[in-house]
């Protein structure tokens, strides 16, 4: 991972098989960024292996964009307007 400066997070998590496909990951990550505004986080990056194409498509579908591929992992950022 990057090494992040004032204003920047990153976020993450992993859930056990069993609950995959529920809209737990979903949850979560609009958590994750809803408490980001009070933190006064500006920008929220996250990182997977380049090919779990559910992450990148969970994430892709709440705003990130891809930032930085290094080795097998990709980053995505997302730039935060509630500051």
């Amino acid at each position: 991972m990057k090494t992040l400066l004032a204003g920047e997070a990153e976020v993450g998590f992993e859930l056990h098989p069993d609950h995959w496909r529920k809209g737990y990951g979903r949850e979560i990550l609009n958590a994750l960024i809803e408490l980001s505004a009070q933190f006064k986080v500006t920008t929220l990056y996250a990182d997977t292996h380049k090919e779990n194409y559910r992450a990148i498509n969970l994430v892709t579908s709440q705003g990130f964009i891809m930032h930085d591929l290094q080795d097998n992992r990709l980053i995505l950022r997302l730039e935060l307007t509630h500051v």
